[in-house]
């Protein structure tokens, strides 16, 4: 019996499985706040409607594009730029009808993802840095839980590969808004923004 459970115990502390990737949040935060770049498509559900959106950022925020999709409460065909090399203290917002800029200290645009990163805006919205659980889901990804489950706290679902599938806000039981995210590839990919 303790052969089995030593031969066990020895095949599992061995094996080269998601523990060593998506179980370690420093390496999970050090892709999500990395300089390569990224494009996704991401669906948002909360207090302030549910909308569907494309999103681009170059490097670590050089140039970072987001586009209303079809299916969203409001603001569908919406085009926000923002490009600091060119103006850093606006974001250029394309309706349907005009375009004009956006001041970064609008109320809309001030504390969103529109002039940062999208995976450093959520990192820095956390109620803390570091997780206080981490469970494991199928296929060999991870939930890592920040915060209280009894107050608020978030949840962020990683794949074996330690891309963002969701993020959950939570007041205890309830979930106020989650961000899922789909289609995401890393690097400099083309923005659909016409100077």
């Amino acid at each position: 019996m303790k052969f089995w459970i030593s031969l066990l115990l020895s095949l599992f502390l061995l094996s080269p499985a998601w523990g060593e990737t998506t179980s370690d949040w420093s390496t999970v935060r050090s892709k999500l706040t990395g300089d390569t770049g990224y494009s996704l498509r991401c669906n948002y559900v909360g207090p302030e409607g549910s909308y569907l959106f494309n999103y681009v950022v170059h490097g670590d925020g050089q140039k970072i594009f987001t586009e209303v999709l079809e299916g969203s409460t409001r603001g569908v065909g919406t085009k926000l730029y923002y490009d600091p090399e060119k103006d850093r203290e606006n974001v250029m917002m394309q309706t349907r009808l005009f375009r004009l800029r956006r001041s970064l200290e609008a109320r809309d645009i001030k504390d969103s993802p529109v002039h940062r990163p999208l995976f450093v805006h959520i990192l820095d919205e956390l109620c803390e840095s570091e997780p206080s659980e981490v469970s494991h889901t199928e296929g060999d990804g991870a939930v890592f839980m920040f915060g209280d489950r009894a107050a608020e706290h978030e949840f962020i679902e990683v794949d074996e590969d330690g891309n963002p599938v969701s993020v959950r806000r939570m007041e205890a039981d309830k979930e106020v808004n989650r961000l899922t995210f789909q289609d995401l590839e890393w690097g400099t990919l083309p923005m659909n923004w016409e100077e």
